[in-house]
């Protein structure tokens, strides 16, 4: 289920994510990254790669976006996303190169957050809730073509998302370290 049009494609509330206690000994099947503390529809995931696929959230609009990135899968997205965002987590400016790389890492967050623009030119919206209510009622074979209208569209986890769960990402991040 690494495919994000399926989860798009599921029963219509069963993509919520839930939390659990972090295991290291399993792989995200996203990001392939140790470390899975969540679950969609009993699919364990790493919280980087969970709101791809928890395409039910209530507040999903809030805490993830479409962008348009074809050359980076869901997967990479995440282990990019992973560091940009640990690196925000700087304590003190006691170090000038955490200092540096926290600040290239807005830029970078920034940067793929302006990826928005290209989703909503290409499909109309940048909205996982609008994606989420069209994909069930397209025909089979629209989607069997989404190799070249759809494989671009990535799933980003905004700032709110980490903000929300600062305390599991910490864990997840220091765990992985």
């Amino acid at each position: 289920m690494t495919d994000i049009i399926h989860a798009f494609r599921a029963a219509k509330g069963s993509q919520k994510v839930t939390f659990e206690t972090l295991n290291m000994q399993s792989i995200c099947p996203c990001c392939g990254m140790a470390g899975v503390n969540t679950s969609v529809e009993e699919q364990k995931f790493c919280m980087v790669c969970a709101p791809a696929y928890g395409v039910d959230e209530p507040d999903v609009d809030t805490v993830s976006v479409i962008i348009w990135l074809p050359h980076l899968d869901q997967g990479l997205l995440s282990r990019l996303l992973c560091s940009a965002y640990a690196a925000r987590f700087v304590s003190s400016p006691v170090c000038t190169a955490e200092v540096v790389m926290a600040s290239r890492s807005y830029d970078i967050l920034a940067e793929l957050e302006a990826l928005r623009s290209e989703a909503k030119r290409r499909i109309g919206t940048d909205c996982v809730s609008v994606l989420r209510k069209l994909i069930p009622n397209m025909p089979q074979l629209s989607l069997f073509q989404r190799g070249i209208h759809l494989s671009g569209l990535r799933i980003l986890p905004l700032g709110s998302w980490f903000d929300i769960h600062a305390e599991d990402f910490r864990k997840l991040i220091a765990a992985r370290n």
